[in-house]
């Protein structure tokens, strides 16, 4: 029996939202988090003050390895991909290079 492109298609489309993404809402979420970022500076305003006067690689040295260890997405949330809110990415306490760059 062929299978023809079009099934082949929609069996790869349903196997990633169905077998990756079990909650298609996540997937959702991610795509409005990057395709809309937002800033959420009271989410950090606590982080922040603790930060020292220097310049950046100062700033990352001292916040990069406290609060956000690198973790892949799939260790982190068991999924192929996923954008964090900011809020999301302090919460964990740690993340990608995603969740890394919003903090």
């Amino acid at each position: 029996m062929r299978i023809s492109r079009k099934l082949r298609l929609w069996r790869a489309l349903v196997f990633f939202f169905f077998v990756l993404y079990p909650n298609p809402l996540v997937l959702v979420r991610s795509i409005e988090h990057i395709s809309q970022p937002v800033a959420d500076p009271q989410a950090v305003a606590a982080l922040a003050q603790t930060l020292p006067n220097d310049p950046a690689r100062l700033i990352e040295q001292a916040v990069l390895p406290a609060s956000s260890p690198y973790a892949s997405t799939g260790r982190r949330r068991g999924l192929p991909w996923y954008f964090p809110t900011t809020r999301e990415a302090l919460a964990q306490k740690r993340g990608d290079c995603e969740s890394r760059a919003l903090r």
